[in-house]
């Protein structure tokens, strides 16, 4: 994760739970702790990237209230 200064945005690249320990809060307690301390720096807004089919991603990052936002990614 990264982010530059108070008002900013935070990035998240990777979150993951190994599959062995997924279903059991683990995601959701490191999602509401980020958010946590995305308020306590004064970070505005956080945002994670999912592939579209990536369905599982997707629905846990909505069941959340996370909110999709059209992007595109490129390749070079």
């Amino acid at each position: 994760m990264s982010y530059d200064k108070p008002g900013s945005a935070m990035y998240i690249y990777d979150l993951a739970v190994q599959n062995s320990h997924q279903r059991n809060g683990i995601g959701s307690k490191l999602v509401s702790e980020l958010l946590a301390d995305c308020r306590s720096k004064g970070i505005k807004e956080l945002f994670v990237q999912a592939e579209e089919a990536d369905t599982h991603a997707v629905q846990f990052y909505q069941k959340l209230g996370g909110k999709s936002l059209k992007t595109y990614q490129f390749d070079f």
